[in-house]
């Protein structure tokens, strides 16, 4: 059986799709907001008015969720990005968004399209998608970045730099670096020195770059 062309659609209804993808970005936490056809790649907006297929939603989904969701091949887990670090998602948001992407973008009203085997379907072309497929040994791989609430401390440098989904950090720290007096620290090396000043002094330089010497205090 001969198909003929895919069915284009109209300009208007391209940008009513747009102005509606944009609210699962919101939702995953990104600032970016898609609401003119311009700020779509080409190939987006051409997914968008063609026949609705798995691959052309899954297309829609790989630019709309880039920013946001990473997929682990090794564990077979979809990863979310909190603001912080790549969080492990347990509870199939990447599913959810591929329905609401089926949902949005079936205009024509296939019964097909509404079905679970179809989201699935967008959820596996996006798995293979380069923008989220990663081998397992990509996160987490530089052992000098301390992750915490406050932003990712590098262990070499002794510095602070903000969150960054490039550094593929999966871990955080409960608590963040404080420059305030780090008072049972300070303790606990009076009494493995018995009070000596200077080799007190001595043990918090070896602590250096995270834990810099301070100067010895009486009392």
């Amino acid at each position: 059986m001969t198909t003929g062309p895919l069915k284009a659609r109209s300009p208007e209804w391209v940008e009513q799709q747009i102005a509606k993808f944009g609210a699962p970005l919101v939702e995953a936490g990104t600032t970016r907001r898609l609401n003119s056809h311009q700020q779509l790649e080409d190939g987006v907006a051409t997914a968008l008015s063609q026949s609705t297929t798995e691959d052309s939603v899954a297309l829609a989904f790989g630019i709309l969720h880039r920013e946001a969701l990473r997929f682990n091949h090794r564990r077979k887990r979809w990863h979310v990005w909190d603001g912080t670090r790549w969080r492990d998602e347990a509870t199939d948001l990447a599913f959810e968004y591929a329905r609401r992407a089926a949902r949005q973008s079936n205009s024509e009203g296939k019964v097909g399209a509404s079905r679970a085997a179809f989201a699935r379907g967008v959820e596996a072309f996006a798995r293979a998608d380069r923008v989220f497929g990663l081998r397992a040994t990509e996160f987490d791989r530089n052992p000098w970045l301390l992750n915490t609430p406050a932003g990712t401390f590098d262990l070499r440098t002794g510095e602070m730099h903000a969150h960054r989904r490039d550094d593929l950090l999966t871990k955080c720290t409960a608590v963040a670096p404080s420059n305030a007096r780090p008072v049972v620290f300070e303790r606990f090396l009076a009494e493995i020195t018995c009070g000596d000043k200077t080799s007190r002094t001595i043990c918090s330089a070896g602590w250096d770059p995270a834990f810099p010497a301070r100067p010895a205090t009486t009392g």
